[in-house]
Formats: structure tokens, sequence, C-alpha cells
């Protein structure tokens, strides 16, 4: 088991490594929510039916403080 969440991890990285600069772009919460998917994704693969909808619903739904008029 640990030796295949280790693979997953080294794959994860690899594409981590080769998107750096357009990464470095995305604005913070959106980095957030990429690096908590892919966490889930390395550990419980399954989870992701349930964490995916999840984390788009994150990423759209932004808190908008401070706009009042």
């Amino acid at each position: 088991m640990l030796q295949s969440a280790c693979c997953r991890g080294g794959a994860l990285a690899g594409v981590v490594w080769l998107a750096f600069r357009e990464i470095r772009r995305l604005p913070g919460r959106l980095a957030a929510i990429l690096l908590a998917t892919a966490v889930v994704a390395v550990a419980k693969p399954k989870l992701l039916l349930i964490a995916v909808p999840i984390f788009i619903v994150l990423a759209v739904l932004r808190p908008r403080f401070g706009r009042r008029k």
C-alpha cells in the first residue's frame, strides 16, 4: 500500500513540476482547492466521486466580501 501511494505521489509531483509556471498564475484559493483535490486523489481515490463536485462548487462559489454598495 505504501509503494502504490508513493508511486501516485511521485507521478503527481512530476505533473506539478511540469505545470509549475501555469500553476503560479492561479489565484491562491483555486490553487488550494486543486491541492486538496490532489491530496484526496493520492490518499483515497474512491473519494474523488464525492470530493471533485464539492471542490468544483467551492471554486465557483467564492465569497464576495467588501463589494457592497
